[in-house]
């Protein structure tokens, strides 16, 4: 009798211990877990941060600034349209062309030519220094939109970076830094600074 409820003390003890280790373990595999995930999180916030052209990487830590006056450039009902404004203008090419951009884009919003609000992301310079990638976070067309349209559209960006002086060749189109994809017009190639129309 003796001996039974010894075995049942030892068989319980037993359980009690495994149960013990099955928890410890799964605590301990959980909190690895936990520490890998931690890891991997920072290691691709660290990648993402890394800008992919080393222009961006390597800018220079101060930047001499001034206002200056720009022309901007937008094609509506058949004739163009500009606007003169003030924006920073920065030695830092890549600045310059941020602010110019956003300053652009705003004037197309004001004069209504786009239907859906378009936002810059990111503006980077390739490897020779002439040509920009210029990043926006949606698509600026739309499907109802005319071949006709989107070129026009393309010419009043190309006009109003030639006009101001932008010193670059060609510029390319990106949609969340992605070629923009487009069944009209083909986005693979760099646009020509100089365009297509003839002033």
């Amino acid at each position: 009798m003796r001996n039974a409820i010894k075995n049942s003390l030892n068989q319980s003890a037993n359980k009690v211990k495994f149960i013990f280790m099955k928890q410890l373990h799964c605590i301990l595999i959980s909190c690895l877990t936990f520490l890998l995930g931690i890891f991997l999180y920072l290691a691709h916030q660290y990648v993402i941060f890394l800008k992919p052209f080393a222009t961006q990487i390597f800018e220079k830590p101060s930047s001499i600034v001034s206002k200056k006056k720009v022309t901007l450039y937008v094609w509506d009902q058949e004739a163009w349209k500009h606007e003169i404004v003030e924006i920073i203008w920065s030695d830092n090419l890549i600045k310059t062309l941020e602010y110019v951009l956003i300053a652009w884009l705003a004037f197309l919003d004001e004069e209504k030519t786009n239907n859906k609000k378009i936002s810059l992301q990111s503006v980077a310079i390739g490897p020779s220094g002439q040509e920009a990638y210029i990043s926006f976070d949606r698509n600026p067309f739309e499907k109802k939109n005319i071949a006709f349209d989107k070129w026009l559209w393309i010419e009043s960006l190309l006009k109003t970076l030639r006009k101001n002086k932008i010193t670059l060749k060609s510029i390319q189109l990106l949609v969340h830094h992605q070629p923009l994809i487009d069944y009209h017009i083909d986005f693979s190639k760099p646009w020509p600074l100089e365009g297509f129309l003839k002033e």
